[in-house]
Order: C-alpha cells, then sequence, then structure tokens
C-alpha cells in the first residue's frame, strides 16, 4: 500500500509504503513531484497514479510510480482543471477516475476525470457527477465505482 503526501504543517512531498500482509511501519518509497496533502490515487497492480490534491497553489498534477520499484514519482500528465483540495479516486485495472473536488473558483465541481493507467498524458473529462462534494470516499469492484459522504464546503 502507498500513501502519497500529508497534510499538516508542513505539507509533504515524500511516498510511504508498507506491505498489508505483515505488521510494521511504514517506509520511505520515493518522493511524489510536488508538495501536497490529501492526494487521491489509484492503481492497476503494478503501476500507481496520484492526482491533484491540497496544495498551494492549486493542482493539476498528476505523479505516477512503478509499484514494484522503490524511487520517486514521475510526471504523468495534468487533471482536466486546477483543484486546492481533493477529491476521491477508483479505478478498475485499466482506468483510472478522480471526482468531487474543490476547483479554482473556490466551490466544489462536479467533473470527473479518467486516465488509462498504462498510458501517460493528460486527463479526459468522463463526465459529471450528480452531486457536488469534496473529501468523499471511494470504493470500486472494478466494474461499478461509487463516492459517499463527502463535504460540500
Amino acid at each position: 500500500m502507498l500513501l502519497w503526501g500529508g497534510y499538516g504543517v508542513p505539507q509533504t512531498n515524500v511516498i510511504e509504503y508498507f506491505a498489508i500482509a505483515t505488521t510494521g511501519n511504514a517506509t520511505d518509497f520515493g518522493n511524489a513531484t510536488v508538495t501536497a496533502g490529501y492526494r487521491p490515487a489509484t492503481s492497476d497492480g503494478s503501476r500507481g497514479v496520484a492526482a491533484m490534491g491540497h496544495g498551494t497553489p492549486k493542482l493539476d498534477t498528476m505523479d505516477y510510480v512503478t509499484i514494484s520499484t522503490l524511487g520517486n514519482a514521475t510526471d504523468f500528465g495534468d487533471s482536466t482543471e486546477e483543484s486546492n483540495h481533493a477529491g476521491g479516486a477508483l479505478g478498475n485495472g485499466t482506468r483510472g477516475v478522480w471526482g468531487n473536488r474543490n476547483n479554482t473558483g473556490g466551490g466544489q465541481t462536479d467533473t470527473i476525470d479518467y486516465v488509462t493507467i498504462q498510458s501517460l498524458g493528460n486527463a479526459t473529462d468522463f463526465g459529471d457527477s450528480p452531486v457536488i462534494k469534496m473529501n468523499s470516499g471511494t470504493a470500486s469492484n472494478g466494474t461499478r465505482g461509487c463516492w459517499g459522504g463527502g463535504s460540500n464546503g
């Protein structure tokens, strides 16, 4: 499991990992390309992709790592709009999807982005969320993805 960045004073660009099958502390994996907190991430099992996050200035940055190899993240591309607070991420093993975040206008956005995890490039608009929230929890069974809860400001 990877942990991307952290929220606090100061924020961090550290990526940490731990093996879920064993007990113990997290270990340094490498560094993200930006310093930010609340970076929602997803993976296809071999590549992990984190997007946006809580940072200053507002971010549209997407990073990726190869999970089996320790090291720093590399630029993946950009999201469709900048964000200053994270939403949620989920995936199905091929696509990564992000939504329900706080946008550059200061409010939440209904935009949902997606990428193909094994190809580099900018995100594409997937559609819109019917409810505008940020900080939502996410879950996916590989066929359907769900956002739940969150805050409206």
